[in-house]
């Protein structure tokens, strides 16, 4: 088994993992899967992980699926103005969450978290810093195989965003680490 080392975010001198549960509104959390055709990753886990943590409405599904889950994010809001909403996308479905969450955002759908997991071939842009998103995460690890792992895309850190490398985790195993189930938890349960 691999160390993980967590980097704690340069923009916050407060370690999210730390900080208390104090949930603001009904949370939704929806999951988008990257290219994962026999779930190796583990994002259902995740999502059975977060279901059992206190959050029962966690969706899941492939990165083909965002927006299916925009509709149905956009129906939930117009509702229940004072749900809370996250969209966490893993290697493939992180660039899907991304494009959805500035949808979803420019239509004025507060989104409480997005979140990028693996998502190696991120750039430091507007769009990824999804402008309005009150808190984004950014979780790396060792970066994707196909690609040399770090040598060549590892990653960058997103302005603005907690980021956390694991860098000892392999790219598939990002999802079910210990450590990202934790930082996710602590940013969907903390207060604004």
């Amino acid at each position: 088994m691999l160390a993980a080392v967590v980097v704690a975010p340069r923009s916050s001198a407060t370690d999210p993992v730390s900080q208390p549960a104090v949930p603001a509104g009904h949370t939704y959390v929806y999951l988008l899967d990257g290219f994962n055709p026999f779930g190796s990753a583990g994002m259902q886990h995740l999502a059975d992980q977060l279901r059992r943590a206190g959050l029962p409405d966690t969706r899941y599904g492939g990165w083909y699926r965002a927006r299916e889950f925009e509709r149905e994010i956009e129906a939930v809001h117009a509702a229940d103005p004072t749900a809370r909403f996250a969209l966490i996308g893993y290697s493939l479905g992180a660039y899907t969450a991304r494009a959805a969450a500035n949808r979803l955002l420019r239509h004025g759908v507060p989104l409480a978290v997005v979140a990028y997991i693996g998502a190696d071939y991120l750039h430091d842009t507007v769009e990824t810093r999804a402008p309005g998103a009150q808190r984004l995460v950014n979780v790396t690890g060792g970066g994707h195989l196909l690609t040399g792992r770090n040598l060549l895309f590892n990653g960058p850190d997103v302005t603005g965003a907690r980021n956390f490398r694991l860098a000892q985790t392999r790219h598939l195993a990002l999802p079910t680490h210990p450590a990202t189930f934790a930082i996710l938890r602590a940013e969907l349960t903390a207060g604004d």
